[in-house]
């Protein structure tokens, strides 16, 4: 995904940010509501990789609300790999 906002996010036509915000906020969401539902411990814990997903995404929208993909939300993005 970090590749293709570093390809693809000087293209302004295109509402990343906005567009990059709701995925965000709705794997965040439906991850954490749908791993609370969970009995099995492995099918919980892929909800709750879903939910980190969307964490990782609020970085690189705070990275392009400057229009670019700056170092320091890359490297908060890659710390937590």
């Amino acid at each position: 995904m970090v590749r293709l906002v570093l390809i693809f996010g000087h293209i302004s036509q295109i509402p990343w940010a906005e567009a990059l915000w709701w995925i965000a906020a709705l794997t965040m969401t439906v991850g954490n509501l749908v791993a609370l539902k969970q009995s099995n411990i492995k099918r919980m814990l892929a909800y709750s990789s879903i939910a980190h997903a969307g964490y990782l995404l609020v970085g690189i929208v705070a990275s392009l609300q400057k229009s670019s993909l700056t170092e320091s939300p890359l490297a908060g993005i890659l710390f937590i790999f």
